[in-house]
């Protein structure tokens, strides 16, 4: 239960922080803008010009992202060994009025298949889990065609199956990467991401090891 109470804490942590982020740098664009001065007819026409490259990236409350991918996890401290990969996927919701700055959340299906290092000899673990991302995307070039961005947050995860009879059954991890998103039409775009995670919580009893390793991600991201 401790452990329980410890993760919950540390996810509401970074829910504070990541929603923080998000309207922070919404009220720098915001103050941006309002400073900026009134067009001239020429500026007009600048601005036509940006919103008609803007069209394959319109304003959006709400896409559905069905994903898959694969896993790359293994573990740190002593227990640490070689990395094995797994299968990832799952649906996500992507929340915001602008492409340039979105919240992420859903549930996703991750599997670690790793072998650690024990005082006797080398064993295989193997565990799914049921994940729930809470992360923020900022985006950095925005281009026609494409446009890249950041992502940071966390992922809360719930093992449901195991081999192992030490796994902890819950964990957050810390998740940072980046992404890539590739216009389809104006209601569909194609997603592709990579991030970083580490668990910031101790993925076996009795020892502090953690979770670490890559999730990448190829997937749809569809508007309402």
């Amino acid at each position: 239960m401790g452990t329980i109470r410890e993760g919950f804490a540390v996810m509401k942590h970074v829910i504070f922080l990541t929603l923080g982020l998000s309207l922070s740098l919404g009220a720098l664009q915001a103050q941006a803008q309002s400073s900026a001065s009134l067009p001239t007819s020429e500026g007009v026409s600048e601005m036509h010009l940006d919103n008609e490259k803007d069209d394959s990236f319109t304003d959006i409350k709400a896409r559905i992202v069905p994903q898959v991918g694969m896993s790359s996890m293994g573990y740190t401290g002593k227990l640490s060994g070689s990395e094995g990969q797994g299968f990832s996927g799952g649906v996500t919701t992507e929340l915001g009025t602008t492409k340039a700055r979105l919240l992420e959340t859903g549930l996703l299906f991750m599997q670690n298949r790793s072998t650690v290092k024990t005082n006797t000899a080398d064993q295989s673990v193997s565990t799914s889990e049921i994940a729930i991302p809470m992360m923020g995307k900022i985006r950095f070039i925005d281009r026609r065609s494409q446009s890249w961005y950041f992502k940071i947050g966390a992922l809360t995860t719930f093992e449901t199956s195991t081999n192992a009879s030490n796994t902890s059954s819950m964990d957050v991890l810390a998740s940072l990467g980046a992404g890539v998103r590739l216009p389809v039409n104006r209601k569909m775009d194609f997603l592709i991401e990579a991030t970083y995670n580490r668990g910031v919580l101790s993925a076996f009893f009795q020892d502090n090891s953690a979770q670490q390793g890559l999730l990448a991600f190829t997937g749809l991201s569809i508007a309402l």
